[in-house]
């Protein structure tokens, strides 16, 4: 069988010769390719096609990173360029000056087992599109009829925060963060709590 000029060409692109051939990694527009230590991609017959990053924990790219876009690893050689990867991060792991990311082409084809969850006056259009979103699909995959007519909801999120310092008796806000100190609940009486 001919191949054309082209397809031999495109072959031809992991053909190490003169020419340096580099990954490009994007993490959506965010390019993180200085950043990165190591790539593996890992594609198999019969099997979802998965990618390891290890990023340097230190460089200034990781404040931009978003580990919820979607992951591309494109590799270039010369004037030829092939993408290796398109998928999205399933684990990370905060090393000493690392981050290990996994990331798979089809997360939402891994089976996973709902978390039980309790829910009261929820709709059902929502209770779809949470179990939708928690079974690995984006919002761009998402087509739900009358969701986004449901009101906006504001939610508050509580979560301690080691080796940061507080005072006690003021709140601190940095941009839409409030920072408060631990405050312990002490009893007094009756059925009166006081914060110290």
């Amino acid at each position: 069988m001919m191949q054309s000029e082209d397809e031999v060409q495109f072959q031809d692109i992991l053909v190490l010769g003169d020419r340096v051939r580099r990954e490009i990694v994007r993490f959506g527009s965010v390019d993180v390719s200085n950043a990165i230590v190591s790539i593996t991609v890992k594609g198999k017959l019969n099997e979802i096609t998965e990618a390891k990053l290890t990023v340097n924990s230190r460089s200034s790219v990781v404040s931009r990173m978003d580990l919820s876009s979607q992951v591309t690893v494109e590799q270039v050689q010369g004037d030829h360029s092939r993408l290796m990867f398109t998928g999205f991060v399933v684990s990370a792991a905060a090393e000493e000056e690392s981050i290990r990311i996994t990331c798979s082409a089809r997360p939402e084809f891994a089976e996973r087992r709902v978390a039980p969850m309790a829910t009261a006056d929820m709709p059902a259009i929502e209770m779809l599109y949470t179990l939708a979103r928690g079974g690995g699909l984006s919002d761009e995959q998402i087509r739900i009829h009358g969701l986004h007519e449901l009101p906006s909801e504001v939610f508050e999120v509580v979560c301690s925060i080691e080796g940061i310092e507080v005072d006690k008796s003021i709140p601190h806000w940095v941009g839409d963060y409030r920072f408060e100190g631990f405050r312990r609940p002490v009893f007094r009486s009756g059925i009166e709590w006081v914060y110290e």
